[in-house]
């Protein structure tokens, strides 16, 4: 039996089996070209990598890392065969290929399978319009595993390298870095003549300027973007302009001229099947739409559960975080925490801590909310010591400290947390604009507790 790496997965494989002749050639599978990335648990990534086409094969690797090292990893080929069209073929660790065939594929999809083997019997890749790669694993059941790759790296004789995807093109602390990461990939995408994707880009120029309050320019992007598709629709790029020019409205004080962007964005999204937008545009209409902000995110949770879309199902986590403030502010705090609970292992699915972190320190603030107040602190605490490990510090989980102590009579110990917190989120501009009464209890508290 031989260790077979598919999609992060160590498979244990037998011989391969015969399939039908199918009259499909490696060229066929170029969609598949480029180096992909995908999160394999808490704190492992699997990479794939496939050249394009040339010769009748197409060359790949895999790799898992996990904890900074190297844990797995495997060579790939595909090639024309005259038994099945196109042979799969897995060289793991240096070791015999194992072979699997080519039963299904067309369009963008292809199915290899070795109904011999235990399991996987089955492997399929499929690419999906957002460009993520899904790959399904399964045994003779039907039971087994799917990741869903994020392209990092386009194959070099492709005319676009469009990767990194837009949403990893964003460093939401840095939003001038990420300007110019857009503007630096501008030429590349008018040089490969995609009018579509580079009024894509301009509109992430367009979100990046808005988030640095440069809202003049930003409507002037998102001007030029408008006239453009007046002479070209482009359906997609259309959707990214109706958002970030709500986007835009909203962040310069102007959310009702802004709800009907989100509106229409939500509407084209759903009637096109592009389900990512068009939940992204249904949490953005919540944000504008007072006593309606729970239906509408409702109504955005509702679509992002039952898409096939990562693009609409990785907005599950924040939809939580959303809906369970709404719940937390109306002094709903039971169903505040069920709601908080449900977004944690999502997050620790995505496997990255700052979002993590953000959810568990929800679900303690409920629990503060609801007099659990020693829980609240074991998870606070727990939190502080994670960000001390990195070396550094959070003002909210600070905050939560002082205030869990301060609740259970501990003034004394809260005093410093006080103390820490006012520090920290005192220099915050956002804080200081909107939460001047809360700073003033951090202070205030930190004074009362050294008598």
């Amino acid at each position: 039996m031989k260790r077979v790496l598919v999609a992060g997965l160590s498979l244990l494989l037998a011989a391969p089996a015969a399939a039908e002749d199918v009259p499909a050639r490696v060229r066929e599978l170029a969609w598949l070209a480029g180096t992909w990335r995908a999160p394999v648990g808490r704190d492992a990534t699997r990479e794939e990598s496939w050249t394009v086409p040339d010769g009748g094969t197409m060359l790949g690797s895999g790799r898992e890392i996990r904890g900074g090292d190297t844990s797995e990893f495997e060579f790939l080929a595909l090639r024309d065969s005259a038994e099945s069209g196109v042979a799969y073929d897995a060289y793991v660790g240096g070791a015999a290929a194992v072979t699997f065939l080519l039963t299904e594929g067309g369009g963008t999809s292809a199915v290899f399978t070795n109904e011999a083997h235990d399991f996987p019997t089955r492997i399929a890749y499929t690419l999906a319009d957002d460009d993520r790669l899904q790959v399904d694993v399964s045994g003779p059941d039907g039971r087994g595993f799917s990741f869903t790759f994020t392209r990092i790296g386009a194959a070099r004789s492709t005319p676009l390298a469009r990767i990194p995807d837009l949403r990893d093109l964003w460093d939401w602390g840095d939003a001038k870095g990420s300007e110019q990461s857009f503007r630096s990939l501008l030429p590349r995408a008018e040089a490969a003549g995609d009018a579509g994707f580079v009024l894509e880009v301009r509109t992430q120029v367009a979100r990046a300027l808005g988030l640095q309050a440069r809202f003049d320019e930003a409507h002037a992007v998102l001007d030029d973007v408008e006239a453009a598709l007046e002479a070209a629709d482009h359906p997609r790029a259309r959707l990214r302009y109706l958002l970030e020019r709500g986007r835009a409205l909203r962040s310069s004080g102007h959310p009702d001229e802004a709800r009907p962007f989100f509106e229409e964005a939500w509407t084209r999204g759903r009637e096109s099947g592009d389900d990512g937008p068009a939940v992204d545009a249904a949490h953005m209409v919540a944000l504008v739409a007072g006593d309606e902000a729970l239906e509408w995110n409702q109504r955005a949770l509702a679509l992002a559960e039952s898409s096939p879309r990562d693009a609409a199902r990785r907005w599950r986590a924040s939809l939580y975080n959303n809906i369970g403030w709404t719940h937390h502010d109306a002094g709903r705090f039971e169903e505040a925490l069920a709601v908080f609970e449900k977004a944690v292992p999502l997050r620790l699915e995505q496997g990255k801590t700052g979002p993590r972190r953000v959810a568990e320190w929800a679900v303690a603030r409920s629990l503060r909310s609801l007099d659990r107040t020693e829980e609240a602190l074991a998870v606070q605490e727990r939190l502080h010591a994670e960000w001390n490990a990195d070396g550094g510090s959070d003002g909210y989980v600070e905050e939560e400290i002082a205030e869990c102590l301060h609740a259970l009579g501990r003034a004394a110990e809260a005093r410093s947390w006080f103390e820490r917190a006012h520090a920290s989120l005192s220099a915050d501009p956002w804080m200081v604009k909107n939460e001047g009464p809360r700073l003033a209890r951090l202070a205030e508290l930190a004074a009362a507790t050294s008598d």
